[in-house]
């Protein structure tokens, strides 16, 4: 099968190291989640499913240490309209028939009923999630918060336990963000311009969102909004890497959340793959060089994003873990320099 670059990421963080290395071990407990269609009497069912097509390899490896994952949702189809139309015409029947009012604890028990006698013959539809996870990060590939938890579930009910959280900044990202906008020459961010479109908040909870998209967000009036109270909650960068991705960079939006979306990779990167996997031409193959790529990208994406904002937060049992090697390595380079 043939993968596409990741467009749209939500970014979690492990807040303790957990074994994933057994490839074969994860795929068995993968595996007991697997995908499956509803019952008869089920509106949806969600499982993992093998990412790359590949049977009974639910734990892609990408590189030394990635992993690449996918689920499926299956859900069975019953239009809202088409239950109500449905329930409206049992309700009159009933009040034609038995001359009486229907009221709204039996017209609840008419449309339970309705749904159950409609179930078993709805359309079923899927939906595919996936994720790759790079210790200590996890990409989900949704902008849904919820998508990318029902993910996660079901990872943490295979696993056992998922120690993770959303990745956050030392710095509040609003706050970044807000400051970029109003002084964009005094604080621009590294290896970022800034793009064409913006979402703001008043400072009350009660105010009005008010975005904007194709404008010049060093002009005058957009500054004056910010310095009239309002925060900026999502913001279009564009990411202008050291390596270079094309001479234009590559914009994506970013919201208070961490939450990356509209990436527009350059199409060379497209080329590149073809370039690495040469004269073969398996889908599988491909898929796996575009994963390599995209893992690769992610995380200086990532990485790139974080030092904007000021560094990461990290988990404290995991910061003082990080500590504690850090000292265990320096103290290994003094005794080899002592032996010196």
């Amino acid at each position: 099968m043939s993968i596409k670059l990741l467009n749209n990421v939500l970014t979690y963080r492990f807040t303790q190291p957990i074994p994933l290395h057994d490839l074969e071990a994860l795929s068995e407990a993968l595996q007991t989640k697997a995908a499956r269609n509803p019952a008869s009497q089920e509106l949806s069912t969600m499982g993992f499913i093998e990412p790359l097509g590949v049977d009974d390899d639910y734990a892609e490896p990408i590189g030394a240490k990635g992993i690449f994952i996918a689920a499926r949702k299956s859900e069975r189809l019953l239009p809202g309209k088409v239950v109500k139309q449905n329930v409206e015409a049992k309700v009159r029947e009933i009040e034609k028939d038995q001359v009486r009012k229907v009221y709204a604890k039996e017209k609840a028990r008419i449309k339970d009923e309705i749904v159950q006698a409609m179930m078993p013959h709805a359309f079923v539809s899927h939906s595919r999630i996936n994720a790759l996870i790079c210790p200590p990060y996890v990409f989900v590939e949704t902008t849904s918060a919820k998508k990318a938890e029902d993910l996660l579930s079901l990872l943490r009910s295979a696993l056992g336990s998922l120690p993770l959280r959303p990745v956050g900044t030392k710095v509040s990202p609003i706050v970044s963000f807000t400051e970029w906008v109003k002084n964009p020459d005094l604080s621009a961010p590294a290896a970022f311009s800034l793009g064409e479109s913006f979402q703001s908040r008043g400072a009350s909870e009660e105010s009005s969102t008010l975005s904007g998209k194709n404008v010049d967000l060093s002009e005058d009036d957009i500054v004056q909004l910010i310095e009239s109270g309002r925060r900026v909650n999502q913001l279009e960068l564009i990411w202008e890497p050291e390596s270079g991705l094309g001479q234009e960079g590559v914009p994506f939006t970013v919201n208070e959340m961490l939450g990356i979306k509209g990436i527009q990779w350059p199409e060379e990167l497209h080329q590149q793959i073809r370039d690495d996997i040469g004269e073969d031409e398996s889908k599988v193959t491909e898929a796996r060089a575009t994963l390599l790529l995209v893992q690769d990208l992610m995380l200086k994406l990532l990485g790139d994003l974080l030092d904007a904002l000021g560094g990461e937060e990290k988990p404290e049992a995991l910061a003082d873990l990080l500590d504690g090697e850090d000292e265990r390595d320096e103290e290994q380079a003094e005794e080899e320099e002592d032996l010196l």
